[in-house]
């Protein structure tokens, strides 16, 4: 179907579609411009000012009443109020349950649109997800890269402007894979399957790391392995992702720890190297240009804290070859046999 025939076709809400000239016309252009844009959009052939002009003319957008005078304090309160306006007429509209089936984001939306329940729980998921593969899809490898990288910053900013009390009340709720933290966000059905998912790789040692909030897959399937192994020898009382910090001495903050068996006073980190610099590595710098200087000073001031309490503390690097991995493990639980029967072969 070519574009005229699509202009000239029956198709409904014109108004919400770029290819439409009545998307533009309701944005306040002309009847000719309108035109010419619908039609540019259709081809992919709008300029980036156009584009760029385009976005300025709704009213959800800042700019949109920045150029007609209003201060951006001022441009965000009326889009505020204009959202509390629409979320308003639309509850009295419609009911909790008609709303549910209109957001992609409810699992009504798509056992309305036909799914069985366990293909809509699965739509949910992926959905619910936000990963550098899901934006390079979606945008390209140069356009989703740099989106991804833009969110991730943003969200780091936010995450820095919280207080201490707010930064470690979040890092306990993004101890995303607890079983009990997965159901109280999505639900028990959805969290079994989430749970399920990265359960049935735990003998995948080697899997490319993806990035999951704060945690890597290729940590939990590290730490999933490590967590079977200890189980065989009826050792099943351990900390992860997050639960167990230390309170540092220098200033108000703590540090957390990634995987701790507190009564045998054992510690294991899990090193990214996208995130944790080796000693030396002075060009070392993360995506959000964290320098090396910086975060390699703070690796070691995490280590001498817990060793200063008494811990033994192991470091696992994300690069380590098979081979390696396998003596690092084995090295790793002969020392863990030995500490559980110094204690009597009882950790509480």
């Amino acid at each position: 179907m070519n574009y005229n025939e699509i202009i000239s076709s029956n198709e409904k809400n014109r108004k919400k579609k770029r290819y439409f000239p009545e998307y533009y016309i309701n944005r306040g252009y002309l009847e000719n411009q309108s035109n010419i844009l619908a039609e540019k959009f259709y081809s992919n052939t709008l300029t980036e000012k156009e584009k760029t002009d385009i976005s300025i003319s709704t009213t959800w957008n800042p700019d949109f009443w920045i150029i007609r005078g209003y201060t951006i304090e001022e441009a965000n309160n009326i889009i505020s109020n204009i959202q509390k306006n629409n979320s308003n007429k639309r509850h009295e509209k419609y009911t909790k349950e008609e709303i549910k089936k209109q957001s992609i984001r409810c699992l009504d939306y798509w056992l309305n649109k036909g799914y069985t329940k366990e293909e809509s729980i699965i739509k949910l998921s992926n959905i619910q997800s936000y990963t550098l593969e899901k934006y390079i899809t979606k945008y390209g490898n140069k356009i989703g890269e740099e989106k991804y990288n833009n969110r991730q910053i943003k969200w780091q900013n936010t995450l820095n402007s919280k207080t201490q009390e707010e930064k470690d009340k979040i890092k306990q709720k993004r101890n995303v894979f607890n079983i009990d933290n997965l159901k109280r966000i999505h639900g028990e059905e959805l969290a079994d399957i989430k749970y399920k998912q990265y359960l049935s790789q735990v003998s995948l040692l080697h899997t490319k790391s993806k990035s999951n909030g704060n945690i890597s897959k290729s940590s939990i399937i590290f730490f999933d392995y490590l967590q079977e192994k200890l189980k065989s020898l009826n050792i099943d009382i351990f900390c992860q992702y997050g639960e167990f910090y230390i309170n540092r001495n220098d200033i108000n903050g703590r540090y957390f720890y990634d995987f701790v068996i507190p009564k045998l006073k054992v510690i294991v980190e899990y090193n990214g190297i996208a995130w944790h610099p080796k000693e030396n590595d002075i060009d070392f710098k993360t995506p959000f240009k964290q320098d090396y200087e910086t975060l390699y000073n703070k690796d070691r001031n995490k280590k001498q804290l817990a060793i200063d309490n008494g811990f033994n503390y192991y470091i696992y690097w994300s690069d380590t070859s098979k081979t390696d991995t396998e003596i690092f493990l084995h090295n790793l639980l002969e020392d863990i046999k030995i500490l559980y029967e110094k204690n009597n072969n009882q950790i509480i």
